[in-house]
């Protein structure tokens, strides 16, 4: 319940301070329903995105700021970046950067699949050695009229400490769209953290709802806010259930035409 109320009402701050919607004869550079998007971004479009969140894992309670985006090279080749993912607290550092490229192979009415190859910098803490993080993955999207199934098979496989560990992740999100732009989803799925341990078996929980405010044809502001246990069903601890880890954030991306010739040929909104 207090979630829910903090989301909208950050929602609403939102909303009121940016400029009322676009007109319909100005399409944005990404459809307005967040249910008719694409797995990867429309060619010569721009993504930004920053996040702020806190996250508490046991009796560690930490506040974080991401700054992270992507261009779409192609209507199906994106490639991303993690910039400026800094933990502010408890301790002011710089984060783990990342960088990935995706590929969409299958480009269907209902179904999208692609290919994902990431790798992520591993900032050392408490290792005296630097790791690095190989991520394929099969990302898949799946269109059902007024909802939107996201999931992704993932292999990430760390280098650089003492060996090789190799891990699965296999998120699932649903999402459906609510009044208008405005949608609300839930998310789930499966991972291990390593398969040299295999009890680090997990499942996370979570939900969001969000919102899109278009800004002419050039941009499009879309606000989010999410709750999420990363780790609440985890058969080797406590029973199965961790209850007592959560991750808070407020998430706003703007999406940007990086040439203005574009707008006139871009189709009208559905």
């Amino acid at each position: 319940m207090h979630f829910a109320r903090w989301a909208a009402l950050s929602l609403a701050t939102a909303g009121a301070a940016i400029p009322a919607r676009a007109r319909a004869d100005e399409p944005p550079p990404v459809p307005v329903r967040i249910v008719d998007r694409p797995l990867t971004l429309p060619a010569g479009v721009l993504r930004g995105d920053l996040v702020g969140g806190h996250l508490a894992v046991g009796p560690v309670n930490a506040v974080y700021a991401t700054l992270s985006g992507g261009y779409g090279l192609t209507r199906d080749l994106e490639l991303d970046a993690t910039v400026l993912p800094v933990p502010l607290a408890p301790a002011f550092q710089y984060g783990s950067p990342a960088v990935s490229a995706t590929y969409r192979f299958l480009d269907g009415r209902s179904l999208e699949l692609g290919g994902t190859l990431g790798a992520t910098w591993i900032a050392p803490v408490t290792a005296a050695y630097q790791e690095v993080t190989l991520t394929p993955a099969v990302p898949a999207l799946v269109h059902l009229g007024s909802i939107r199934i996201d999931a992704a098979i993932a292999v990430p496989v760390t280098l650089g400490g003492p060996s090789a560990q190799v891990g699965l992740s296999v998120p699932l999100s649903v999402t459906f769209e609510l009044s208008g732009p405005a949608y609300l989803g839930a998310t789930t799925g499966f991972g291990v953290q390593t398969f040299a341990f295999f009890s680090s078996a997990y499942s996370p929980v979570g939900a969001f709802v969000g919102d899109a405010f278009p800004l002419g044809c050039r941009a499009l502001l879309d606000v989010r806010a999410a709750v999420d246990l990363p780790e609440v069903i985890m058969p080797a601890l406590h029973g199965g259930l961790v209850t007592n880890d959560y991750e808070v954030d407020l998430l706003a991306t703007i999406y940007w035409e990086a040439r203005p010739d574009r707008c006139a040929a871009r189709p009208p909104p559905k």
